[in-house]
């Protein structure tokens, strides 16, 4: 007896500078029904990544037919992939952990995987999901943080994802200093790697020895209103970078 499945799916592939991911999901959310992660090895070029990405819509689809049955419930491909994009086009205008540039990244997986795909940056598709279906669901605004070969964000507003003029509105990992003072750029950078760093240290485990301290965790902060979410991150971000807090 087969599991109940739902009406239709669609193939999520999220292209990362470190790995890979590829699994079918239900068209209106939920758990993946079949899931593979492969290292990117971006170095090999965007035609290699895609023939992985193909290997791997194929092992998933299978994987859900299996359980499910019926193929033609596979409607299509969602592409999230860091920028920036040229999301008319659908193409990689240029992503420095990937080392591609000017590349129709759309159109090939279409054209590999035989259905029709959507292309966003992968800090934007992150955020919504949360936004969605995830921590920040049921709120009006939302702000999303990733953290992994590079660092990226998001942005909700009023229930909508901002892309702004250029489509990174919220790419924090593309910040940059209206001032062409090498200095700034580089004080800059130097101070989101400290707070990434002082995040990362907040995260390690605590030896036995001790009582374990509790800490809210970055998704309980959806549900806190907006000042104090921006309260929490000024004092995170000053203690980490050794900034002065606004008064």
């Amino acid at each position: 007896m087969t599991e109940q499945a739902p009406a239709r799916w669609v193939i999520g592939v999220d292209i990362g500078g470190t790995n890979v991911r590829v699994g079918v999901v239900p068209f209106g959310g939920g758990r993946p029904l079949a899931l593979l992660s492969r290292p990117t090895r971006g170095e090999r070029g965007g035609d290699a990544t895609v023939a992985d990405i193909g290997e791997m819509a194929d092992e998933v689809v299978t994987e859900a037919l299996a359980r499910h049955g019926g193929r033609e419930r596979v409607v299509g491909v969602g592409i999230g992939c860091p920028g920036p994009l040229d999301l008319t086009t659908g193409c990689i205008v240029e992503t420095p952990n990937l080392a591609w540039a000017g590349y129709p990244i759309r159109e090939r997986v279409a054209a590999r995987v035989g259905l029709p795909a959507t292309l966003d940056n992968d800090a934007n598709c992150a955020t919504y999901g949360e936004w969605w279906q995830g921590a920040a669901r049921g709120t009006r605004h939302a702000v999303g943080v990733t953290i992994g070969t590079g660092v990226g964000g998001g942005l909700i507003v009023d229930g909508r994802l901002l892309r702004g003029a250029s489509g990174v509105a919220g790419e924090l990992g593309h910040t940059s200093s209206t001032s062409p003072a090498a200095v700034v750029r580089a004080a800059i950078a130097d101070a989101w790697k400290r707070m990434l760093r002082a995040l990362a240290s907040r995260r390690a485990p605590v030896k036995a020895s001790k009582p374990a301290r509790t800490r809210p965790s970055p998704s309980s902060w959806a549900a806190t209103s907006p000042a104090s979410a921006r309260s929490r991150f000024t004092r995170l971000f000053c203690s980490a970078t050794g900034m002065r807090r606004p008064s």
